[in-house]
């Protein structure tokens, strides 16, 4: 199974329409996922006493089926079909079809499910295969969309990473269109920022935690893999300095 996020408007029109029907005209950027499946797939139950949920399933011929379930309703005269949408158990995911699930309350969140050899399953292959990120790069990304602005300073503090280094490959991140840098210096992850940040996480080879393990105490220095990669961006930060 793939998973990944994408905008509101990658929907397909019709179920566009209906989360806007769901959730209200005023709607225009929910949370957005959608993900692959293979013949069946778990939905979440409504999981606060704030929120709705509607599951949608469609067909090739453009057939639809929806049921509806919220955190309080009774369930006394619930059919079978309302009760699952309200545990949140398996369904099938047509072959050439999809099942959208909405959950309206404080946010809106919405979650298409594909089949893998579908007709929508085009929209999990954004980014092929992976991306061409280096480490580096993948675990300063993470650091912005895994991490508060606040937690992420402490995360840099406390495994010993260099400000210039984040800098850096923050600018190479923003070269290759996965962050946006404003004039006062706040980063902005993208959504190809996102998708690519998804497709990459099952080819990090390090975290941050194994960063700091690199950390010498009576050399006061970086060994092994951190100490390379931070060999390597003092010289491009040379090169730099010598060109300008």
């Amino acid at each position: 199974m793939s998973t990944i996020p994408i905008n509101f408007t990658d929907l397909p029109a019709w179920a566009q329409e209906e989360v806007k029907r769901f959730a209200g005209q005023h709607v225009k950027r929910p949370t957005t996922r959608v993900s692959t499946h293979d013949g069946t797939v778990s939905v979440g139950g409504v999981w606060h006493e704030a929120y709705h949920q509607r599951i949608v399933g469609r067909n090739g011929k453009g057939e639809m089926m929806a049921i509806t379930s919220g955190f309080y309703e009774s369930l006394m005269n619930a059919s079978p079909e309302e009760f699952h949408a309200y545990q949140g158990g398996k369904l099938g995911v047509p072959v050439d079809g999809a099942v959208l699930r909405i959950q309206t309350g404080p946010k809106t969140y919405v979650d298409f499910y594909v089949h893998k050899d579908g007709p929508y399953a085009h929209m999990v292959n954004v980014l092929g295969d992976g991306t061409q990120m280096t480490q580096v790069q993948m675990a300063v990304l993470a650091l912005y969309i895994e991490c508060t602005s606040s937690y992420r300073k402490e995360e840099i503090n406390r495994h010993r990473i260099p400000v210039k280094l984040v800098t850096m490959v923050t600018e190479e991140l923003q070269e290759l269109g996965y962050v946006k840098i404003n004039k006062r210096g706040a980063v902005m992850v993208t959504m190809n920022g996102r998708q690519a940040h998804e497709a990459s996480r099952r080819k990090r080879e390090w975290n941050w935690s194994q960063w700091q393990d690199c950390y010498d105490w009576r050399r006061r220095t970086m060994t092994g893999f951190a100490g390379l990669i931070i060999d390597e961006y003092k010289a491009k930060l040379q090169a730099q300095e010598v060109t300008a």
